[in-house]
């Protein structure tokens, strides 16, 4: 109670300087009566319209990625972050099919596995699926990897993965699974219009609790959002319990940040990271601390927009 009536007393003085400068202006307006959002009576007409739209059935509590200041224990509006030059790791994975997956499609071969590309290995623990995109061709090398067509040359390069030996149909992969090198864990294969082919290998790692964009296609695909970060951008216990490292090495990231867990984590990718770079970028930075930030899920409310609000509509 000590706590919000001091910040009532600091919003005060803010109103009372915008008050002063609009008068100063000649702006005509009721200053006496002025409208405030922590009057108690508008507070009071929130809470009964927040009482009507939850009896609606239409009040959901969801996680969703946001920007998170892990410097500052806060999130963060759009306005509120500033972009900066970063370097981050680059990394090139190989997810190897799963043997249901093998099994399923036997033509892909016991060597089958998809390339993945970030720029976050932080973000490789909550890994849950793998994105393709629909409308882009794909191929399958010599040597077993899945990766876009368009982009197959360009991979080559740097890594050795065979030259093309077929065309495949991504459609036939949607979801089946592969497995996440770090942990072996299942990771789904799934469809997404997100996926480009312009850069990377056309296969996009997705961690719903860690992207906007792998939030809305886990939403459709209803996959899990694991958000084993805490408010200070460390992992937390949930590394242990969900099984996200090896167990013989989970503990040791407890507490961890996860910028400073990177490099650990590269190593015990070990033969299934074909290729580590590392690449300067525009990248999201906290205003108060100059810190680079994270997208990371918190528990929020959502009105259900996509919900009918009376029967029959």
């Amino acid at each position: 109670s000590e706590f919000r009536e001091l910040c009532r007393n600091h919003a005060k003085e803010f109103i009372k300087l915008q008050s002063d400068g609009f008068e100063s202006f000649g702006v005509l307006g009721d200053f006496n009566n002025p409208y405030v959002t922590m009057d108690f009576l508008f507070e009071a007409k929130i809470f009964d319209s927040l009482c009507d739209i939850a009896k609606s059935g239409i009040l959901a509590q969801r996680y969703k990625p946001i920007y998170w200041s892990w410097a500052c224990q806060t999130a963060l509006a759009e306005a509120e972050v500033e972009y900066k030059d970063k370097v981050s790791d680059s990394i090139f994975v190989r997810f190897n099919l799963s043997e249901t997956t093998k099994a399923k499609l036997s033509h892909l071969g016991d060597n089958a596995s998809i390339i993945i590309w970030t720029t976050t290995p932080w973000t490789l623990p909550a890994n849950v699926a793998i994105a393709l995109n629909p409308n882009i061709e794909y191929v399958i090398t010599t040597k077993g990897f899945i990766v876009a067509k368009n982009l197959h040359q360009k991979l080559c390069i740097d890594m050795d993965i065979g030259e093309i030996k077929s065309n495949i149909n991504q459609n036939e992969l949607e979801n089946l699974s592969a497995i996440n090198p770090l942990n072996n864990r299942e990771s789904k294969i799934i469809l997404g219009e997100n996926v480009s082919d312009s850069d990377g290998s056309g296969a996009v790692h997705t961690a719903p609790g860690d992207g906007e964009d792998d939030y809305n296609v886990g939403l459709k695909y209803n996959l899990d959002v694991l958000v084993p970060v805490d408010d200070f951008g460390a992992y937390d216990s949930s590394v242990v319990s969900l099984a996200l490292f090896p167990k013989d090495v989970a503990d040791e990231f407890v507490g961890v940040n996860v910028f400073k867990a990177q490099d650990r984590i590269l190593e015990l990718l070990g033969d299934s990271l074909l290729k580590h770079t590392k690449i300067t970028h525009s990248y999201p930075h906290c205003w108060r601390s100059h810190k680079p930030v994270i997208y990371r899920a918190t528990t929020q409310w959502f009105i259900l927009m996509d919900k009918p609000f009376f029967d029959g509509l």
